[in-house]
């Protein structure tokens, strides 16, 4: 589930932020990962819609982040669940580079 644009929030300089592949954050009392894979950035809610499992030591791999806890995978555009899990999708926030910041919209 992606959230609308609306409320852009600036959380770092995109050469820092690149030097992982995933960042924690926390961003106006919202606990965030912002993933850098495949030449992007994307960001979602950290927490594992399944039962709230930290998804920061999550592996991300072919455009999905898979829960460190229960092997669910989520993709990073849409949010979305893997089949077989009758959990919700991840919340997905829009992001977007401008003069070398990384923005995410908290709508």
């Amino acid at each position: 589930m992606t959230v609308g644009e609306g409320h852009w929030v600036a959380v770092g300089e995109t050469n820092s932020l690149r030097q992982r592949t995933t960042n924690r954050l926390r961003v106006e009392n919202l606990d965030i990962l912002l993933i850098w894979h495949s030449g992007q950035f994307h960001a979602c809610e950290r927490a594992c819609p399944h039962e709230l499992a930290d998804l920061a030591p999550g592996k991300v791999i072919g455009g999905r982040i898979h829960c460190p806890h229960h092997r669910a995978s989520f993709d990073l555009t849409d949010g979305s669940v893997s089949p077989g899990w009758s959990c919700g999708g991840l919340i997905i926030y829009p992001v977007r580079i401008q003069d070398e910041q990384v923005w995410i919209s908290l709508a």
